[in-house]
């Protein structure tokens, strides 16, 4: 079933927020160590 990009954008959205913010945390751990 094929997507349009605005409903791959909507969906992929929040995936990469997370992603980025999970990103920062572990660079922030490991500038920690």
């Amino acid at each position: 079933m094929p997507m349009d990009a605005n409903d791959f954008q909507k969906r992929a959205a929040p995936l990469v927020l997370s992603y980025q913010s999970h990103n920062k945390q572990l660079m922030w751990l490991y500038s920690c160590v």
